[in-house]
């Protein structure tokens, strides 16, 4: 049963993920303590101004945390409405620039904390901003994913696939495709099965058809005749345009520069 405890009052503890969690990145229920010493794990935030959730023992909140099953935070913050942990571990692509992101966009309630190899951001989701930058990460892990498998490179391509389905906000039928896709042809039947069976037991038939009419476009195009060559082709163009980006680059620079013979006029 729910309870509730005021915002203004509470102190962040901790967090119910696990402090070694092996997920690139983690979105995590806080834990805090409000009034006559109640620990609470919070769920939600009311316009009221107070955090409902499940109320926690003493001691089984240092159970959890002893057992490894919630993170314990090295100090006390202040509650506020919207908060949630973040968690970006090092197997995260772009982490510098994830984090460079959480801070320009106002988002982050304070600097982020260095646990182990974690780095834990406490973030105000009550604001747009957080939610766009979620689902921005999530497309940039979708598209290099794909682009990975286009160039053959499957092993790249399945770590992204996985940090797309980390990020992602809820179960996402085009993710969880490109998952299946990606296990197929990297030989990970069973992980590949066991996808497919977990959307159809999460969500039903249809959400599992959903996530059948994503995938065979992608098995389709690996299909095609001549997608062999293409793959090999799309790998090298890729060298290609990064050199071409560079020298286009360069030529503006020089273009930029001061004329030295009509200086010296």
């Amino acid at each position: 049963m729910n309870e509730s405890i005021a915002i203004g009052s509470s102190t962040i503890i901790g967090a119910m993920t696990s402090p070694s969690s092996k997920s690139p990145f983690n979105r995590a229920h806080l834990v805090a303590r409000g009034g006559h010493d109640k620990i609470m794990q919070v769920r939600a935030y009311t316009s009221e101004g107070m955090a409902e959730g499940p109320v926690l023992a003493e001691e089984d909140w240092h159970a959890l945390v002893a057992a490894e099953q919630a993170l314990l935070l090295p100090q006390g913050f202040e509650l506020t409405a919207g908060a949630a942990l973040w968690v970006l571990r090092p197997g995260l692509p772009r982490r510098e620039r994830i984090l460079h992101d959480l801070r320009v966009s106002s988002v982050l309630l304070h600097e982020h904390i260095a646990v182990a190899d974690a780095w834990l951001c406490l973030v105000n989701e009550g604001r747009a901003a957080a939610i766009e930058l979620r689902d921005r990460w999530h497309r940039e892990a979708v598209e290099a994913s794909r682009g990975l498998a286009w160039a053959g490179q499957w092993a790249g391509a399945e770590a992204e696939a996985e940090i797309a389905h980390a990020i992602a906000r809820g179960l996402d039928p085009e993710t969880l495709a490109l998952l299946i896709f990606v296990y197929e042809h990297r030989g990970r039947d069973v992980r590949a099965k066991g996808i497919r069976t977990m959307a159809h037991r999460s969500r039903g038939e249809e959400f599992a058809r959903q996530v059948d009419e994503r995938l065979a476009p992608l098995r389709r195009r690996l299909a095609e005749p001549g997608e062999r060559t293409s793959r090999a082709s799309r790998a090298r163009g890729v060298w290609k345009q990064i050199r071409e980006v560079a020298r286009r680059g360069l030529e503006e620079t020089l273009k930029s520069l001061p004329n030295p013979e009509a200086t010296a006029a």
